[in-house]
């Protein structure tokens, strides 16, 4: 079944070379600020998944293909839904394989978790990496030397990041993510936060690990949520998906990090 799902997928992708199917949108990939470098050691090792683009791009245009091949008018619209069907079932397909490690990394009394695709030479317990820290996101992750000392460097801040108190509001249906600093690796805020009647969904990312969830909810007043956190990071990544149940034109939202001064 798997080659006959890569052999459709290869004469379709050079069906779409030779029919001037040419401007795939590739997404960018931007520079990322890095706040720290650590090295520590993997204490735990487990296979995991990393879903790539291409499985999405290539479960689109196939769906896409397959469905224009067919029918006319109301039939041909039915039928692009069909093939729709068709290529996301392909393109789970392509990317259902244990591409990648996950990594339980100890530096000192903390432990985060980093994912790394597999290499030549696979991650085991007890090796000491490296790896850099962005957005509260764990990346670059290498072998480092067995004589390096477990440890990070100095944090430094975003260059965007906001401040603890700032309220920061919207009213578009665009995913946003907002970093903002607390000054410390470990301590205690409020998320406060409001969507209002139309639904939003507000996730607070902290070292790699969704800290809280919102759900997608409409709070129609103000809602605060203690939250209490220990890492490398100094600050939080608030990732805002707008609009969540897809049926609104329009909506608002709003949320600050009260910070203890303690």
């Amino acid at each position: 079944m798997n080659r006959l799902i890569k052999f459709c997928i290869s004469l379709i992708i050079v069906s779409i070379f030779f029919t001037g199917c040419k401007e795939l949108d590739i997404p960018n990939l931007d520079t990322k600020e890095i706040q720290r470098t650590c090295v520590g050691e993997v204490i735990e090792v487990d296979e995991a998944t990393i879903e790539s683009n291409w499985g999405k791009i290539i479960g689109a245009v196939v769906g896409g293909v397959a469905g224009n091949q067919f029918g006319g008018g109301t039939g041909r619209t039915l039928a692009t839904l069909g093939g729709a069907s068709v290529g996301g079932y392909i393109g789970d397909q392509f990317d259902n394989t244990k591409n990648a490690q996950s990594l339980l990394i100890k530096i000192n009394n903390i432990q985060v978790i980093g994912i790394v695709k597999k290499k030549d030479r696979l991650f085991e317990v007890g090796d000491k990496v490296q790896f850099k820290l962005s957005n509260n996101e764990i990346i670059d992750i290498v072998l480092a030397n067995d004589k390096d000392i477990v440890a990070c460097t100095n944090f430094v801040k975003s260059s965007n990041a906001k401040s603890c108190n700032d309220l920061t509001r919207a009213g578009s249906n665009k995913e946003e993510s907002h970093q903002v600093y607390l000054g410390k690796t470990s301590g205690v805020f409020d998320l406060e936060y409001e969507t209002f009647t139309a639904k939003d969904r507000i996730l607070v990312k902290y070292d790699n690990q969704i800290l809280f969830d919102t759900g997608c909810v409409g709070t129609k007043g103000k809602v605060q949520q203690r939250l209490q956190y220990n890492g490398l990071s100094e600050e939080m990544t608030i990732n805002i998906l707008p609009n969540c149940m897809g049926n609104e034109p329009g909506t608002q939202w709003n949320f600050r990090l009260i910070c203890s001064q303690n």
